[in-house]
């Protein structure tokens, strides 16, 4: 008798065991907004590219971590025609480009963009939006067989109509969730940046 309990409690413990592992993994795995659990596609580092707009280096500190954390290649876009160093010069710029349509010439090439299927795409958001530089990328090039996976940085508007701008200039593109960090915070992000980044299937770059 004592042995058929001895049994019992084995196996009872066993289970209890199993259903405690994997609970632990179930937390492990990131869930929608109705709680269902949801795979997360590992990434191929070597068919993603960083591409980033920075005007006071807040939106290149975030895109060296990423790329720090990933191993992607990393490209930073400059325009022809720099903004100005001088802060209110940039501002006045920043704020006419918008209502006048500007399409700023691009100065970096991307020769190489058909060999990345995902884009990590930073940028400062200007005026509740992207600097029309961005745009100028998306409407001369070609990615609507592309993943964009954007990110940027800010002053307490988070994305605003980024991402409802770049759509209608590359509408064919695919648009996963982004991070948006305030600019107070960029130097503090480490571990929002990374979360994010292993969210979306990457690992961590171990070279």
């Amino acid at each position: 008798m004592r042995r058929i309990i001895a049994i019992i409690l084995s196996f009872t413990f066993l289970f209890a065991l199993s259903a405690c592992e994997q609970a632990q993994q179930d937390d492990s795995v990131p869930k929608n907004e109705s709680g269902e659990l949801q795979s997360v596609q590992t990434m191929d580092v070597e068919k993603t590219l960083i591409l980033y707009f920075s005007y006071s280096g807040n939106t290149e500190k975030v895109a060296k971590q990423i790329a720090d954390y990933t191993g992607a290649d990393i490209i930073r876009l400059e325009p022809v025609d720099p903004y100005p160093e001088d802060y209110d010069a940039c501002v006045a710029r920043a704020e006419a480009e918008p209502p006048a349509n500007a399409r700023p010439e691009l100065k970096t090439e991307l020769n190489n963009l058909s060999d990345y299927d995902t884009v990590i795409l930073g940028w400062p958001c200007w005026n509740y939006s992207c600097p029309m530089l961005i745009l100028t990328m998306l409407e001369q090039h070609d990615f609507s067989d592309k993943t964009i996976l954007p990110f940027t940085t800010h002053g307490g508007s988070g994305f605003a109509q980024s991402i409802k701008e770049m759509k209608v200039s590359s509408p064919d593109t695919t648009y996963l969730d982004g991070l948006a960090i305030y600019e107070k915070n960029v130097d503090t992000s480490e571990q929002e940046i990374t979360e994010w980044l292993a969210n979306n299937g990457y690992a961590k770059n171990e070279q």
